[in-house]
């Protein structure tokens, strides 16, 4: 917005400086300015838009991989578990694979 502002200023500047040659410049100068406002305005909208929009995918899938991992934590200490209760591991055994999952948490 700044950057944008700063050229209508300068544009409006230039066109009251040529003015005294001819009042055609400072109406030049003058739409120059504020196409060229409107334009940059525009680029920066459209760049805060597809920054916002990367940040919103970003911290989306971010959000689906916490999730899927801690679900994947889930189901491998209630294997875990169904293994453990089933008699196939023994406790010890038990207590050292759940320590290796939850160390990797």
């Amino acid at each position: 917005m700044a950057f944008a502002c700063a050229s209508l200023l300068f544009c409006l500047i230039v066109g009251i400086l040529y003015a005294e040659e001819n009042a055609l410049y400072f109406f030049c100068y003058l739409i120059m300015g504020v196409i060229g406002f409107f334009f940059i305005l525009f680029q920066g909208l459209i760049f805060e838009v597809l920054f916002l929009g990367f940040s919103i995918i970003t911290k989306n899938q971010h959000e689906e991989l916490v999730e899927k991992g801690n679900n994947d934590m889930l189901d491998k200490l209630n294997n875990l578990n169904e293994l453990k209760n089933l008699g196939i591991i023994t406790d010890e055994q038990f207590t050292q694979k759940k320590k290796d999952i939850l160390k990797g948490f």
